[in-house]
């Protein structure tokens, strides 16, 4: 049985204490599905499918959902994967379960196998509830600077097998990427594919959809969100993305990113993770 949540927003309202522990576990593990579907994705396209099995959640990509033009490899989606993964890890640890997991190739896609053991032993509750607070912040960032522990501490939570974090601050440093991004904005958004596809996925403010992203999460109000679409479609919308970003890059006290080695869909779903 494949799961997907019903009403927009009330997947947000998760309670431990409704976790079913004296039943079976195909229920428990049912709940802790709860925490996979937070997980990031680009436009919030929700690119995964979930099956329980016994003791076991299969993961795999929702090809309907795929960004054909702006993630035309999957590599996105794949990474959204790993990001789902890692809440379910971490919620199924909260719930007194270990996880293993298995890299499976079917059908030109590849499937995460997620078994879970009963162990008894519960991590701190601040983690779980990072999920649920967790949102994608698209505003200008205060101007002031992190404790050097705090990077060093990002830096080795980063530090896995063909995985690191290159943290990026300076002048001369945001300057380049500021270019870059500029660069970027222009093509993207004067790429009419690109426009369409990102047009599929925005909804207005009072949207009752659990997909795509509302206007707000982008700075658009009430009112202007119900005339986005002809504001990116009919005005110099490319100029317009990258002043903003421009400014919001301005804002930015740190770059971070997580670079790989390999360039293959398991080590994707490790970067989302």
């Amino acid at each position: 049985m494949w799961y997907r949540p019903k009403e927009p927003y009330e997947p947000w309202k998760i309670l431990e204490s409704e976790f079913p522990k004296d039943s079976y576990i195909e229920s428990q593990l049912k709940f802790i599905l709860k925490y996979a579907v937070l997980a990031p994705s680009t436009f919030n396209v929700q690119p995964w499918l979930f099956s329980i099995s016994k003791n076991k959640i299969i993961v795999r990509p929702d090809f309907n959902r795929t960004l054909r033009t702006s993630d035309k490899d999957n590599r996105l989606l794949y990474i959204s994967l790993g990001c789902a993964i890692k809440n379910l890890e971490i919620a199924a640890e909260y719930f007194g379960f270990s996880l293993k997991r298995e890299f499976v190739e079917s059908m030109s896609m590849t499937i995460i196998e997620l078994s879970f053991q009963k162990n008894g032993r519960k991590i701190s509750k601040p983690l779980i509830n990072a999920i649920k607070n967790r949102l994608t912040n698209r505003n200008p960032y205060e101007p002031r600077l992190l404790p050097k522990s705090l990077l060093e501490g990002i830096k080795q939570v980063g530090d896995r097998e063909g995985l690191s974090i290159l943290i990026l601050t300076g002048k001369s440093i945001k300057r380049e990427i500021t270019s870059l991004v500029e660069k970027g904005d222009m093509i993207m958004w004067n790429d009419k594919e690109f426009k369409e596809e990102h047009l599929r996925w925005v909804r207005h403010n009072l949207t009752t959809q659990h997909d795509g992203m509302p206007a707000y999460s982008v700075g658009i109000p009430l009112i202007a969100s119900f005339f986005a679409e002809f504001a990116i479609k009919y005005l110099p919308y490319a100029k317009i993305q990258s002043r903003k970003n421009k400014f919001l890059l301005s804002t930015t006290p740190y770059f971070v990113f997580i670079l790989s080695k390999n360039h293959d869909k398991e080590t994707w779903v490790k970067v989302g993770e």
